[in-house]
């Protein structure tokens, strides 16, 4: 199964020259985010439906936010090293 980030990586990753080490390097880093954001986003998800207003599920939290800060870092990589067309 493709998944929207997956789509666009595919179509981000085949697009024209870049800096060719540099932007392999930065897909390869955005698809090891995805997969950590993806999966810290499921158990605060998780965390925060079992919790029936019992836990605050921060620790779960602290792992989402320190997954998208890493996301947010690698997507600015990635926007200087690839090139993208439209």
């Amino acid at each position: 199964m493709i998944t929207t980030g997956r789509a666009l990586l595919l179509a981000l990753a085949l697009t024209g020259p870049a800096l060719a080490d540099e932007c392999s390097d930065a897909v390869r880093d955005y698809n090891d985010v995805v997969i950590a954001l993806t999966e810290a986003t499921q158990r605060f998800s998780t965390c925060v439906a079992a919790s029936l207003g019992m836990d605050s599920c921060a620790t779960e939290y602290a792992h989402l936010h320190s997954a998208y800060n890493r996301y947010a870092a690698i997507v600015a990589f990635y926007s200087g090293h690839c090139e993208v067309k439209r």
